[in-house]
């Protein structure tokens, strides 16, 4: 199945609001200001960005890349799309990921499965990383 991005924005909609849909707002004092941290929205529009509107960090974005990643797998009846943390880096809001994951997708779709475990083996060195490389990438 083609990825489209109306698809690929329902996609992380539904994780994020999995994922994140029960935080509530929290209100502390540090050091005598007063912090907010947001809860996570109702509606998520797909502008919103991560951090500044949807309230995720750092461990919240890698979170929901994995399971991107495992859940782009399932609807498109693909292998896993593989990207580096310097990806997730230059990612800021809901539909520049699902971009990314739309075009992520049409490349895999484009290749053999031997260019697309080579391109992953120069992306990833996984001896570097103490990892076996798998086979069946």
């Amino acid at each position: 199945m083609e990825l489209t991005k109306d698809k690929a924005i329902d996609v992380l909609i539904s994780l994020m609001k999995e994922s994140f849909g029960d935080r509530k707002e929290i209100t502390r004092e540090v050091n005598g200001n007063t912090i907010v941290i947001p809860g996570f929205p109702e509606e998520v529009k797909s502008s919103d960005r991560f951090k500044e509107d949807l309230g995720l960090d750092s461990l919240d974005l890698t979170e929901l890349a994995m399971d991107a990643e495992e859940k782009y797998s399932e609807v498109t009846n693909q292998k896993e799309i593989y990207f580096d943390a310097a990806v997730l880096q230059s990612i800021s809001t809901v539909e520049d990921a699902a971009n990314f994951f739309v075009q992520a997708s049409k490349e895999m779709q484009s290749m053999t499965p031997e260019e697309y475990r080579e391109k992953i083996k120069q992306q990833f060195s996984f001896s570097e990383m103490g990892l076996k490389e798998k086979d069946e990438l």
